[in-house]
């Protein structure tokens, strides 16, 4: 960013410039006044004063020139001072202190030549607040001057820095504005496509109007089909469950004559243990018949032959054997009895365990029969 044009500053003006405010009683001897300066050859002049009221200025070089000659000397050394203030031909510039630098500079320059290099006496507020030498002032305009270079050289290279951006800027905008020719040509093809695409969306939409009118058609077809599917339902619910009540009636009269089945084996079983107690009481019958048979046979052979008793003995004995014989026979007779009632038994068991398993199986289907049934009725409602 460009810095503001130099302009001249409060800075710049006499007031804020060193001044030499060497001042003299109007009573005090011309001689003494050349003493000091020839001490302070610093000084450029001095301005004369009674009671605090300046009566006027003399410069270095008008006061050493007015004393250049012995009569001079002779006249004023020990005279006051104010008598060759009186005396002197030339005023001392007077300029004020809000006055800038290079306006001081011109109206010093304005001076006849043998005063141009005179220092100038600053007013401020109508008072003399002291004496700026013409050298300072030079020295102050060239600080100036140097400022105001400094500041244009700095300027002129943000100028330069300006235009760099600027033409930067210009290349920039150049680039810019051929990005957005691509953009707008890209836009064209866009709006091309967007119009291509309202066509094919105006057909779509014509299409879509004919589907919507041929599924409201199917939708009436739908609702018509879902009354006469509440209808069925709701004949298929009521039927399904007069055959559900009459299948738990089976289910419960299956599970009846399988408890009965299950009860009757039982009693068969408690009947065949039975039988086996009874078979094993034959068994210890027919083993002391038959050791009976066979003491009496000991017995039979040790009778003489002739003993009358050894007639019915052997006839007990015949009888003996001949019930072994048959309880042998009524025990065989009672084994295969046993063996079929078994057999029978176990098929009967069998036949009841797969009816407990038929019955299970008919169970759990009507209850999922059940809950399709209810699962309907819900939907129906």
């Amino acid at each position: 960013m460009l810095s503001s044009p130099v302009a001249v500053e409060k800075a710049d003006n006499l007031e804020h410039l060193p001044l030499d405010d060497y001042r003299v009683p109007a009573s005090i001897t011309t001689e003494s006044v050349k003493n000091h300066l020839l001490e302070y050859p610093s000084l450029p002049g001095f301005l004369v004063v009674n009671n605090n009221q300046v009566l006027g200025s003399i410069t270095r070089r008008a006061f050493f020139e007015k004393l250049s000659s012995d009569i001079s000397i002779a006249l004023y050394a020990r005279r006051p001072i104010s008598v060759l203030l009186d005396n002197m031909d030339e005023d001392v510039l007077k300029i004020s202190a809000h006055t800038s630098i290079t306006d001081a500079v011109r109206l010093s320059f304005c001076r006849p030549t043998k005063s141009v290099y005179d220092p100038i006496v600053v007013v401020k507020q109508g008072q003399e607040v002291g004496m700026l030498d013409f050298s300072k002032l030079i020295l102050a305009q060239s600080e100036m001057f140097s400022t105001m270079n400094h500041r244009l050289v700095a300027q002129e290279q943000e100028l330069r820095e300006y235009a760099e951006q600027a033409a930067e800027q210009g290349r920039r905008v150049q680039k810019y504005a051929e990005q957005l020719e691509e953009q707008q040509e890209a836009l064209q093809e866009r709006n091309d496509l967007l119009e291509a695409q309202k066509s094919q969306l105006e057909e779509q939409k014509s299409q879509l109007q004919l589907k919507t009118q041929e599924l409201s058609l199917k939708t009436e077809e739908i609702i018509s089909l879902n009354r006469r599917f509440e209808e069925v339902g709701s004949l298929l619910s009521r039927e399904g469950q007069k055959t559900f009540a009459s299948l738990s009636k089976g289910v419960e009269s299956v599970i009846q004559f399988t408890q009965n089945i299950n009860k009757i084996t039982q009693d068969f079983r408690e009947k065949l243990a039975n039988i086996d107690q009874g078979n094993d009481l034959i068994n210890k019958i027919s083993k002391r018949v038959e050791n009976l048979s066979f003491q009496a046979s000991i017995i039979s052979t040790s009778l003489p032959v002739s003993d009358d008793n050894r007639l019915p003995f052997n006839m007990i004995i015949e009888e003996i054997e001949k019930l072994s014989i048959q309880i042998a026979e009524a025990n065989t007779t009672i084994n295969d009895i046993s063996k079929e009632l078994r057999d029978q038994i176990r098929a009967l068991v069998k036949t009841a365990e797969d009816n407990q398993e038929v019955v299970t199986n008919l169970s759990r289907n009507s209850q999922k029969t059940e809950a399709a049934l209810a699962s309907l009725s819900q939907l129906l409602v």
